[in-house]
């Protein structure tokens, strides 16, 4: 499924949160060959600083090939098929412009790097990334201090939320091969909005049945769906259904509720925008849920956002 794994590193202890589940995903797609990329920038300088800037450069790139080329080692040892790429840019310029020209299949890489966790739960740099690229992507907490990195990330429980499209649904063959080869739970969510009946003034208890009645319609619908979808996957499912008008709320405190390690979405569901990358709920996700997060779309393009320990 997976062939090529892209891994945006910038030699941050952040950065490197990723190589823990660079490891668990090269598991379930054996076959998938890894490239390592680091984008070094030049730097502004002036004065005396500006004569020693080829020097400078010149150490700045040694340095940075010498650490790609550690980090390669050491998943190859870990028996994985690795390459090191070294390029010169912006970060998520040349990130972006590497994925363009080569055929990646998942990127993976940590919500934060060498600048530091800061107040935002992303950093800029990843955001321009996750907006400005169309590939699945694994979207992994950075957390300190990091956790070794020759042990791969154990995913336990998988979240995986649909709204009854099929773009949505897009996600369900990775997810079954996630969960049937690590062993672990799959928990299919999807959140039914309250039915509401126009009114100008006091609803009626009429109107008031009504409109229970109708939640339940769709809350049995919504059952007799997830229920359906988890027959036809070959891993261990449970099925939550929830009524609320708040689905990212209810989606984050659903998985923190199943202690999920993964969270697997679609880009975009039922209410597509085209013009956008991401739709409003999986980007309020995005930013609120802690685990990490894969997302897909029915162009290939996902995130899989998981906890970074």
């Amino acid at each position: 499924m997976i062939q090529h794994i892209m891994v945006p590193l910038d030699g941050s202890p952040l950065a490197e949160c990723v190589l823990r589940h660079v490891l668990t995903v090269a598991k379930v797609f054996g076959a998938a060959r890894v490239t390592l990329l680091r984008v070094v920038e030049r730097s502004r300088q002036g004065g005396l600083d500006f004569a020693l800037a080829p020097l400078r450069w010149h150490l700045q790139m040694a340095e940075a090939k010498q650490y790609l080329d550690q980090v390669a080692a050491h998943l190859t040892h870990l028996h994985l098929r690795v390459s090191a790429v070294l390029v010169e840019g912006k970060a998520a310029e040349g990130i972006a412009e590497y994925i363009a020209q080569s055929d990646v299949g998942l990127l993976i890489l940590s919500t934060h790097g060498h600048s530091g966790l800061g107040p935002w739960s992303i950093s800029g740099v990843v955001q321009k990334v996750i907006l400005g690229t169309r590939v699945p992507t694994l979207l992994v907490r950075a957390h300190k201090p990091p956790a070794p990195r020759n042990r791969p990330a154990l995913y336990r429980t998988i979240l995986a939320p649909v709204d009854g499209s099929r773009r949505a649904e897009c996600v369900l063959p990775m997810l079954n091969s996630l969960a049937t080869t690590l062993g672990a739970r799959v928990v299919l969510a999807h959140v039914i909005p309250h039915v509401a009946l126009p009114h100008r003034a006091s609803k009626t208890q009429q109107q008031l049945d009504l409109e229970h009645r109708l939640v339940e319609m769709s809350r049995d619908e919504g059952e007799r769906y997830v229920h359906h979808l988890a027959t036809h996957m070959s891993s261990y499912v449970e099925t939550r259904v929830i009524v609320s008008d708040d689905v990212a709320g209810s989606l984050h405190g659903l998985t923190q509720d199943q202690h999920a390690d993964v969270v697997v979405l679609c880009a975009h569901g039922c209410t597509r925008a085209a013009r956008w990358p991401y739709g409003t709920t999986p980007l309020l996700i995005v930013h609120d849920v802690d685990s990490s997060m894969e997302i897909t779309s029915p162009a290939a393009e996902a995130i899989i956002q998981s906890k970074g320990h």
